[in-house]
């Protein structure tokens, strides 16, 4: 199942990451087929037994030119480079006043140049972000691995990688707060490779002494490479760019085989018959379903393929992300399924899952093409690069020492022959002949369809003990996310330098302790002590003084009240005498009659105010004084009333002229007029 073709074409895919394996310039057909099965026999051990979430890992041999030519027309495409930045094996033209003599005599003229061949795949990931870091995973450690001293790699160089996905270099994008200034999207082509399992980056000159020595611009793809097998130049990336890439990838390929979900299912027989020869079709079956429109749900009314009423019991096997997929759509099955378990019964979530697989293998039949899957009839016995995977993994050690025929020999090589048909049959040459590739779902139903005619008359799988997986990892409680949070945080913080990390703590306990407090008319306040409110002097509101002990008018007393009790009082712990503590703990005793009697008092002072207010007279007294603030907002209330009363309305002329021209200016598109206009039965698509 390959979406690579179209990479070859220039055109990546949206979800696919695409991989290419450098040998030497020279590297010849043969030489490369030989790399090809050393690389896959590496790789068959380390993926067997793993569901990937579309693709799966997979090489080919291609032209060396034809994939330089591909990833530069992939990052004009992505905006890695403009068209002017970005040369087929030359120097960019923006860049030729600043490039030396020598890069310019050295560039080839074209891509054409190149003469050897190399290994590139592309693999659909999907949503499921993990399968693309696995890839880059797998990539670097076959770069570890497929040094100058193994016995396949030809020309006496190690091998060398580049990983880019719709968005350009893919090892760059995780280490971007790591980046020197200078690289960016524009010069990154043909700069960033894994080598020897160790990322590396071409640097730019930094001197007059190094423009004869390093590129500038783009540099051409052969002295890139020739760079960073060089000694002479040292391309390692800095100790931060390693350390962000390697914590991005730490616990492969454990980590991968984590990811998985075993699900408890009730399914039809057919199902368990195909995923046995091949569990990786679970993938394209819950895609199908999870994309599924009324068109494909058509084949799902008579399940000729893969009939409810054969529904067993079995154990299906898929990554977290197709889980999820597949659990969190609301899906209603048809009267062929029969009844659904109650919800309160164990076989409900089983008998849901079933019904949404059965219903994505049945879809995935009716895309299918009539033509049937070219891997089902290929001829292994006379494949000779089959044969030298075959002796790869042997000398790997991957059959185990079991004998040769016996079940569990067959057993591996199956599994063997299933990962060498996703990994190149199907992969050779795509569409490059003219001829129509096939997509992703379409293959995984030709596939099936096979399936299906070799498995007609075997028998249905039994599983000695059907494990079901806790889903709790699907549901995150606040905790955990804020535990998520704060370990994407805490990583943040490691980058930062020792002076930036202090200022970033103060920060966030600024804030911490700003959010802590309690939330008033004032603002953010701290613990409220109603006793801070008032100073030690605020009398006025005690019937038996009618100023304060310095002689104060009632306005000045309560004017040093609202300085000494909101300045000073709110948002405070306390004073530091401890004469609020003396305060806080007096009781405070209430006599209802008098709390009654000054309540009427204060509301028939309000009337009156509002009487007085009303008829614009004003009060000089002292009383008065009070009350002045009260008078001036109630006649200020009455002037902006009196004046929007006299304020001029719109007449119905001036509100229809409006209308008209606001239902002009819309053009005859949508806009508030038409709706309008519509909501009072106006239809302005009718002839008046």
């Amino acid at each position: 199942m390959d979406g690579g073709g179209s990479t070859l074409h220039g055109r990546q895919q949206e979800d696919a990451v695409t991989y290419t394996l450098y040998a030497g310039s020279e590297t010849s057909r043969e030489q490369a087929e030989a790399l090809l099965s050393a690389c896959l026999a590496l790789v068959a051990p380390l993926v067997d037994g793993f569901v990937w979430q579309c693709e799966g890992f997979g090489l080919r041999v291609v032209p060396l030119s034809t994939a330089v030519t591909a990833a530069a027309a992939a990052a004009r495409a992505a905006g890695a480079a403009s068209a002017d930045d970005v040369v087929l094996g030359g120097v960019s033209a923006s860049h030729a006043g600043n490039a030396s003599a020598t890069d310019q005599a050295e560039a080839p003229a074209s891509a054409a140049a190149l003469t050897g061949f190399c290994l590139q795949g592309t693999t659909r990931v999907g949503d499921n972000i993990d399968d693309e870091w696995f890839v880059v995973w797998l990539v670097q450690h076959l770069t570890a691995v497929l040094t100058s001293t193994h016995p396949a790699v030809p020309g006496d160089v190690s091998l060398a990688a580049t990983v880019r996905d719709l968005d350009g270099e893919l090892l760059l994008i995780e280490a971007g707060d790591q980046l020197p200034r200078w690289l960016d999207p524009t010069t990154a082509h043909n700069r960033v490779f894994l080598y020897e399992g160790r990322t590396h980056v071409v640097p730019q000159p930094e001197s007059p002494a190094t423009l004869g020595l390093l590129p500038t611009g783009s540099p051409p793809f052969e002295r890139a490479l020739d760079l960073v097998r060089s000694a002479t130049v040292d391309t390692l990336a800095t100790s931060d760019i390693q350390l962000a890439i390697d914590t991005r990838l730490k616990g492969y390929p454990q980590r991968a085989l984590a990811s998985l979900h075993r699900a408890r299912c009730l399914v039809p027989e057919n199902v368990l018959k195909v995923l046995q020869r091949d569990p990786q079709l679970v993938a394209a079956a819950v895609t199908a379903f999870y994309e599924r429109d009324p068109i494909d749900m058509k084949a799902c009314v008579k399940m000729k393929h893969f009939p409810p009423s054969t529904r067993v019991e079995g154990q299906v096997l898929l990554t977290r992300c197709l889980y999820a997929q597949l659990s969190q759509q609301r899906f209603q099955p048809g009267p062929s399924f029969g009844r659904r378990p109650p919800p309160s019964s164990p076989d409900c979530k089983a008998f849901d899952l079933g019904a949404k697989l059965a219903c994505g293998f049945e879809m995935l039949v009716a895309r299918a093409p009539p033509d049937d899957d070219p891997t089902s009839e290929h001829d292994f016995a006379s494949d000779a690069r089959w044969q030298r995977f075959v002796a790869n993994l042997q000398q790997q050690g991957y059959f185990r020492d079991n004998i040769e025929g016996s079940k569990q020999y067959k057993e591996l090589l199956a599994a063997a022959a299933r990962s060498y048909g996703q990994s190149i049959v199907g992969r050779d040459d795509g569409c490059s002949d003219g001829g129509v590739a096939l997509s992703f779902m379409e293959e995984a139903g030709q596939c099936v369809r096979s399936l299906l005619r070799e498995e007609r008359d075997s028998e249905c799988p039994t599983f000695e003990s059907v494990v079901d997986d806790d889903d709790g990892w699907m549901y995150l409680s606040p905790q955990g996310l804020d535990d998520l949070l704060q370990s994407y945080i805490q990583r943040g913080v490691e980058n930062l330098a020792p002076d930036q990390e202090l200022l970033v703590n103060d920060a966030a306990q600024r804030v911490k302790s700003f959010m802590s407090k309690v939330s008033s008319f004032e603002g953010a306040v701290g613990e409220i002590d109603t006793s801070e409110f008032f100073s030690d002097d605020d009398d006025d509101w005690d019937d038996d003084d009618g100023a304060d002990d310095d002689g104060d008018d009632g306005n000045q007393g309560h004017g040093d009240d609202e300085d000494d009790g909101v300045a000073d009082g709110v948002g405070s712990k306390g004073r530091g005498d401890g004469a609020g503590e003396t305060k806080r703990a007096k009781p405070v005793d209430v006599d209802g009659d008098v709390f009654l009697h000054s309540l009427q008092s204060m509301l028939g002072l309000l009337s009156d105010m509002s009487d007085s207010g009303a008829a614009g007279g004003q009060d000089t007294g002292s009383a008065g004084g009070d009350l002045r603030p009260w008078q001036e907002l109630e006649a200020a209330m009455q002037d902006e009333l009196d004046t929007t009363a006299a304020a001029p309305s719109a007449t119905p002329d001036d509100t229809m002229r409006h209308l008209l021209e606001s239902l002009g200016a819309q053009q005859g598109l949508a806009g508030p007029s038409s709706t309008l206009l519509g909501s009072l039965g106006f239809d302005q698509t009718k002839p008046s």
